[in-house]
């Protein structure tokens, strides 16, 4: 079982176009997780391999992987930067202990950024900062870091300087070991130790003094170590930022060039050093149903075994795969038990994500992200235990959906339509499903056009079956505006005894949504 001060998880978020997945793919290459360097815009990426993520170059569901490096194992859940799939960056927030924010050096801070760093912000999530894209034409790091330091609820500080720019990044400086590298070339990810440029002298001890100032005021003994000696040792810094990163006062910034796969073992080396593992983390908070005390889930391999369903997958031949997150105990039998539904569940095999691969494990412990496949009652959002310490965990809001279309299927495939969307609302929380009754029509709401587009196009290629949208009809209500009088009369002879009636009605409106029948026949008289 792997020490849980060796572990880490990892959400990779940032706007659409900054690199997210480009970067996931040269630290998994570099780690040597995967054998070939894939890249996004050829369509060949270990984790963008959905169909409809390769027509569209964009990640639209998140993607799984994990890697090994100096005996740190960590996972890593690349997200979309998409409004249309932002819900999944929501989920995926929960359950990580911090967040690679990443930032294209062209684009810089966009309007987008600012909603990826509110969801740290609120979730309190230790993150570290990537600026992409250096290699690029108008690529500006200090621009960009400007940026961030005046728009986002960070504190950055420079842990690694660009030496050149744009064609000419060819390295960093680690101002936490005082070191420059260069980027041994080739796309193997690696770097050489070389001195720091002299052009680069002034700038570095600029920077370095800062960072050392930003990490002493996080510390008191650090503070006053800072005072007195007017510098901090190489440990003292790894620390301290550590230390500070954990507790959200301190976010380091860190470059990049992930096409090329320049330098990403600094960026693998900056994960162990400064990233918290589960057991650096408050540890997760939950609910006794049965008595309503607080439990508290500790990261330890020994506890409860305590578990969070953040994603369900709809598969058509393997069934629904269920992705959870361990945060505490060991998890190694064939049965859990699932306290929302009150119930336990059983399962063949535990399987670790990826990309399109599973890989099966015997046994998982504190921070790991696994899946289990073909639960009958287990959902997103469910928490996992054992029926002896049975514990509820709090499950994010999913947004909600802001349109709205009729759907509709070929003539013979309405009942196959609506089982494959009731498959998808599992798999996608944003989505939701209605009838209206007027119009007789089924709805289908999401976050954008582009969502339920892409629903459709994986209903079409899973289940094999046509999904059209069609704007919904509008059931116009009919009201009372304003007063109206009518009579009837009824008149009968045809010998003895006559037939006569006499009948008024007025109608009018009312205020509010309530009726009032009002007679007015007073002794079997009709008011004139």
């Amino acid at each position: 079982m792997q020490d849980t001060a060796m572990v880490r998880n990892i959400a990779v978020i940032g706007h659409g176009n900054s690199g997210k997945t480009s970067l996931v793919e040269s630290m998994l290459y570099t780690a040597g997780k995967i054998n070939r360097l894939g890249k996004v815009d050829e369509g060949n990426s270990s984790l963008d391999y959905d169909e409809e993520e390769i027509k569209r170059k964009i990640t639209i569901s998140s993607s799984f992987s994990n890697y090994s490096w100096k005996k740190n194992e960590v996972y890593l859940i690349d997200t979309p930067g998409d409004d249309s799939f932002f819900n999944e960056t929501i989920s995926a927030a929960h359950v990580c202990d911090a967040a690679l924010f990443v930032i294209g050096a062209v684009l810089g801070v966009k309007g987008q950024t600012y909603k990826f760093g509110d969801l740290i912000a609120e979730n309190n999530l230790p993150s570290m900062i990537v600026i992409t894209k250096m290699d690029r034409e108008r690529a500006d790091f200090h621009k960009t870091f400007d940026q961030i330091k005046e728009s986002l609820p960070v504190t950055p500080a420079i842990v690694h300087l660009p030496i050149g720019k744009e064609e000419s990044f060819s390295g960093v400086v680690d101002l936490i070991a005082n070191k420059a590298y260069e980027f041994e070339g080739g796309g193997k990810g690696g770097v050489k130790e070389i001195d720091i440029p002299s052009d680069l002298e002034d700038e570095v001890a600029t920077a370095r003094e800062s960072l050392m100032e930003s990490i002493a005021e996080t510390d008191e003994e650090l503070i006053e170590k800072f005072l007195e000696d007017g510098e901090l040792s190489e440990e003292d810094l790894t620390a301290g930022l550590k230390k500070a990163l954990t507790e959200g006062e301190v976010t380091p910034v860190s470059v990049a060039c992930a096409i090329q796969n320049n330098g990403t073992s600094v960026i693998l080396d900056a994960v162990n050093s400064f990233m918290p593992s589960p057991a650096d983390v408050s540890p997760r908070r939950g609910v006794n149903p049965n008595n309503e005390e607080e439990v508290v889930c500790q990261p330890s391999a020994d506890a409860p075994f305590t578990g969070f369903v953040f994603k369900t997958m709809a598969d058509p031949y393997a069934g629904r795969l269920t992705l959870f997150r361990v945060f505490s105990g060991t998890l190694s039998g064939e049965s859990f038990y699932n306290v929302n539904k009150k119930t336990a569940e059983r399962f063949g095999s535990l399987f670790i994500i990826e990309g399109k691969e599973q890989r099966q494990v015997s046994s998982v412990g504190p921070g790991a992200i696994v899946a289990v496949a073909k639960l009958k009652e287990t959902t997103t959002g469910d928490t996992l235990c054992t029926q002896d310490n049975p514990v509820v965990l709090e499950a994010p809001e999913p947004l909600s959906p802001v349109i709205t279309y009729a759907v509709s299927g070929q003539k013979g495939d309405e009942e196959k339509l609506f089982s494959s969307l009731s498959r998808m609302l599992d798999e996608d929380l944003s989505l939701k499903m209605s009838r209206e009754q007027q119009t007789g029509e089924t709805l289908v709401s999401g976050m954008s056009q582009v969502h339920l587009e892409v629903v459709g196009s994986i209903i079409k290629r899973k289940f094999g079956v046509e999904m059209e949208l069609n704007l919904p009809k509008i059931p116009y209500m009919e009201t009372i505006k304003g007063t109206a009088k009518a009579q009837g009369r009824h008149k009968k002879q045809s010998g003895g005894r006559g037939q006569f009636g006499d009948c008024w009605i007025e109608l009018s409106p009312i205020p509010g949504e309530k009726f009032e029948f009002v007679d007015k026949i007073v002794g079997g008289v009709i008011p004139q």
